[in-house]
């Protein structure tokens, strides 16, 4: 539920809100390579003089439990009906990403470094312009650790520099709105080796909605990686008989052969197979208790119980944002899934059952196809 609404640091009276917010926090899908976060949110009984302003300033709205959104007010419609009804106020606001275009960076260039450090250096030297921004840094260990060749001075937006750092791995920039010392939330630099923290299993009875699955079409088994002095390329054989020859070329900056084959060998193994998966769930929150919620991208959410006739008895995606939509008074939430296969993510030593012993799982189980338990007992490719 909405506890406070902030405009310009004021709070704003609850009761002049009209039961119809919505929240957009990260991206839908692998494929979305920038995602900043909106908000749609209305106020009845405005008084507005001609020299009230409301663009620009921070909009800040609190949940329960977490901050559900931080930004500026980037759209203001006033909307007059009669004389005595008062004013309409229609308001659009965008995370503090959207801000990251008016800055120019790269204008000396960039040492040779690691991806994480060199989304540092462009935060750095974004907050070297404005001390409003918020960075955070939700890389991981394996590509986030890959080494970046020097880059030459080239004057370009912040956006187009950080995005176009974490893009060479699949990964995303996005407003984390979850930062309550600072009104706007903080920009986030995500790469999907980013370790989970944060992790749901839910009953299918919780989520609001007849399970779908699909599988998607975007298979690969043939991958080019070029790096700075060469190309990796890497292929799966067993892929190419079953679907036929798929092939990606991804140019990088990576300055260094180990690097490229792991993310050649990350492609191919994320890429090679169609599988049933869930794209999207929604579930209503509780309007009086604090929120089910994720307090980033990468999360994992698991629903159980899926019914008779659904591929598997349970499912687990990785989060890769949300939505929020309060209306008629009801806070429905949908989160928007990608399959851990997708992403890299094998199941983790900690999550097996002690009756998994090595004399009776499947012999030929190669630990990266492990995404759930039912993996353990059957054979993919």
């Amino acid at each position: 539920m909405i506890t406070g609404v902030k405009i310009g640091g004021t709070t704003v009276d609850l009761n002049t809100i009209a039961h119809d917010v919505t929240i957009t926090i990260g991206r839908k899908d692998l494929q979305t390579t920038y995602a900043p976060s909106s908000c749609r949110i209305t106020f009845y009984d405005v008084v507005a003089s001609s020299y009230t302003a409301l663009v620009g300033k921070t909009l800040t709205i609190s949940g329960n439990a977490y901050q559900l959104f931080g930004g500026y007010v980037t759209d203001v419609r006033l909307t007059v009906a009669t004389p005595t009804s008062g004013a309409r106020c229609d308001i659009i606001a965008a995370g503090p990403s959207s801000r990251l275009g008016l800055l120019d960076v790269n204008t000396a260039g960039y040492t040779s470094t690691t991806v994480a450090l060199r989304c540092k250096q462009i935060a750095d030297e974004c907050l070297a312009q404005d001390a409003s921004f918020a960075f955070i840094n939700e890389t991981g260990t394996d590509e986030g650790a890959y080494t970046l060749s020097a880059a030459a001075p080239q004057t370009e937006s912040a956006t187009s520099a950080l995005q176009g750092t974490v893009d060479q791995v699949g990964g995303v920039i996005y407003d984390n709105p979850d930062y309550t010392p600072s009104p706007t939330g903080r920009i986030a630099y995500y790469t999907n080796d980013c370790a989970s923290v944060y992790d749901h299993t839910w009953s299918s009875s919780l989520v609001e909605f007849a399970p779908t699955f699909q599988q998607s079409g975007q298979i690969i088994n043939t991958v080019a990686v070029t790096y700075d002095t060469g190309t990796i390329n890497r292929s799966n054989i067993t892929s190419q008989t079953l679907y036929g020859k798929r092939t990606r070329t991804v140019g990088t900056s990576i300055n260094n052969s180990t690097n490229a084959t792991d993310l050649a060998d990350e492609i191919i193994s994320r890429n090679r197979r169609p599988r049933w998966a869930i794209s999207d769930v929604s579930i209503i929150q509780s309007y009086i208790g604090p929120e089910l919620l994720f307090t980033r991208i990468g999360g994992t959410l698991t629903i159980n119980d899926l019914p008779a006739g659904s591929p598997t008895a349970s499912y687990t995606g990785v989060v890769q944002g949300w939505e929020h939509r309060i209306s008629s008074g009801k806070m429905r939430t949908t989160f928007y899934l990608a399959d851990p296969a997708d992403v890299g993510l094998s199941i983790a030593w900690y999550k097996l059952p002690s009756t998994y012993k090595w004399n009776t799982i499947n012999p030929d189980l190669i630990w990266d196809d492990a995404l759930t338990l039912a993996d353990f007992e059957t054979v993919g490719i």
